[in-house]
């Protein structure tokens, strides 16, 4: 497949995002799929109430239930959605992603999308398919305010063990993003790189610019979802070491230093 997936800013997608809420309860099935299904938390910018619970983040586990509070809320209040599947139902933190499936890369240029968007984000689109030898097109979201996200799909990795070291490494790649491609006022999110954080969620409106979250290239987004890479071939465009088969545990930078601060005094 041609990665042809590139933002353009006078393209007629980009000129035609909706405002009027989408009442198509399959869609949003759709985008439960597309983003891999399983344990989601959506989390909102306030507490709401829904089915008799008030709380700024609720969890869903099905298609339905996905779908059902999309529509009750869409056009109303800004919510988001975790990018990667939970354990349970009880906190959205780091240590609760049952499974690393997506990353989003978060760009953003300040006062909305410019030909400087469009540019930032070409150029990353084309530095990940080069060093990764991808040969399928990249979804590129429209993220109804200030910029795009790019989803970037990958094979599935189990995080019940060594979830530290591979948030770690995503919060590497995407700060090298961010000093390879960040521009005066076009810059990759440094706040959205964690295996636990939320984004917006496809064809939800965005309450403050009253424009739709929406995919550039909608083919993509109906062709269904593509696992396209895994997460060594993106720890190429860091530098980073790849992940080992077997792994015997994780020592963090800062625990590494304070043990050879002690071992010093010995």
């Amino acid at each position: 497949m041609k990665n042809d997936s590139k933002l353009s800013t006078t393209s007629s997608t980009n000129k035609s995002f909706d405002s009027n809420p989408i009442s198509n309860i399959e869609l949003f099935k759709k985008v439960y799929h597309w983003i891999g299904g399983g344990i989601r938390c959506l989390f909102f910018d306030k507490t709401v109430e829904y089915k008799g619970e008030r709380r700024k983040q609720h969890f869903i586990q099905t298609a339905e239930e996905f779908a059902n509070i999309c529509l009750h809320f869409n056009g109303k209040e800004r919510f988001w959605v975790s990018i990667n599947p939970l354990k349970d139902t009880s906190k959205r933190k780091k240590s609760n992603v049952k499974t690393l499936m997506n990353v989003v890369i978060d760009i953003d240029t300040v006062g909305g999308v410019t030909k400087e968007t469009e540019e930032v984000t070409n150029k990353v689109l084309n530095y990940i398919k080069e060093q990764t030898k991808l040969t399928v097109a990249i979804p590129v979201i429209f993220s109804g305010y200030k910029g795009c996200h790019i989803w970037l799909q990958l094979e599935p990795i189990d995080l019940s063990e060594n979830w530290r070291k591979y948030d770690n490494l995503l919060r590497q790649f995407i700060d090298d993003l961010a000093r390879r491609f960040n521009k005066k006022s076009t810059t990759v999110d440094k706040q959205v790189k964690g295996i636990q954080c939320v984004i917006g969620i496809p064809y939800t409106i965005h309450t403050k610019t009253g424009k739709q979250i929406k995919p550039v290239d909608e083919k993509l987004f109906n062709e269904g979802r593509h696992a396209f890479t895994k997460f060594n071939d993106l720890l190429l465009t860091t530098g980073s070491p790849r992940i080992k088969t077997r792994d015997y545990g994780y020592l963090s930078p800062r625990i590494f230093l304070t043990l050879l601060i002690i071992l010093m005094y010995f």
